[in-house]
């Protein structure tokens, strides 16, 4: 057990935390929970940033560990990530993460636009191991600036959402997407995918972004893929047929001039 939860302890975090402006004061219990349950507990050199969200998202309460990456100053607003998930209707839980315990380092860089707003606030100046933060859950649809992007029923997930739930493969049950950005993907965050079933989380191995049109009637995904100077340069196509399954179709690094959605042909949209 760590020892900020400790009582002596717990004083000094309750006071560190009304001196912040951005964290919002709640009692410990939410975060002894996660400390119990964190994969990287036995770290004591890694930063923890404890966060929940206010609402419940489709009938789950998620809270989670936010590990600024140490490799940048300590306004980060990217790292590693623990959430845990209960579904507040059957009391099923998940939990998952992006370190990879073989390799000692992060899959992929969790982002969240709550984290970002905190470090853009000018009275913050950096964060300390044990902040904990109450976040508001961003549920509309963000259009991203690219022509025809106001369409949800196209193109429904939302860049801004640190989870969100969709049905990517087309079987009738929503998987859960995590954000997560690369090098080349803070404009447009990518999304690990995850499998819910009765024995936990499935990775899937899907290139989902948020440039990403779902095609309901076709069963067909079709991906962009920024590179580093964010010119659309990698497409992946998925076909999906009612089971669960999504076959890479085609993939191609072949970029057309312009970064318009709409200058796509047709013909790369949909399938036969």
């Amino acid at each position: 057990m760590r020892p900020f939860i400790t009582l002596a302890l717990s004083v000094v975090l309750a006071i560190t935390f009304a001196s912040c402006n951005n964290p919002k004061v709640s009692d410990l219990d939410w975060m002894q929970e996660l400390e119990q349950k964190n994969p990287l507990k036995d770290n004591p050199d890694i930063v923890r940033i404890y966060f929940k969200f206010d609402a419940i998202v489709d009938d789950y309460k998620v809270s989670g560990i936010f590990y600024p990456n140490s490799d940048d100053d300590a306004k980060n607003y990217y790292g590693g990530v623990f959430m845990y998930l209960r579904n507040v209707v059957t009391d099923k839980e998940y939990e998952l993460t992006n370190y990879d315990h073989k390799s000692h380092k992060y899959t992929s860089n969790f982002i969240s636009e709550n984290i970002y707003d905190i470090t853009e606030d000018s009275a913050f100046n950096g964060f300390r191991d044990g902040d904990s933060y109450v976040f508001a859950y961003h549920n509309e649809h963000d259009t991203m600036h690219w022509v025809g992007y106001d369409e949800p029923e196209i193109f429904p997930l939302k860049s801004n959402a640190e989870f969100q739930f969709y049905d990517v493969d087309f079987d009738g049950e929503d998987e859960l997407l995590i954000s997560c950005c690369t090098e080349v993907s803070y404009q447009h965050p990518m999304f690990e995918v995850y499998e819910l079933n009765k024995r936990g989380l499935k990775k899937r191995n899907l290139k989902i972004n948020s440039l990403t049109r779902f095609d309901q009637k076709r069963m067909t995904v079709f991906t962009m893929e920024p590179n580093e100077k964010l010119r659309l340069t990698s497409y992946y196509e998925y076909e999906g047929n009612g089971s669960g399954n999504l076959n890479l179709k085609w993939h191609t690094t072949d970029s057309w001039k312009s970064d318009s959605v709409t200058s796509i042909p047709d013909k790369i949209i949909t399938t036969k």
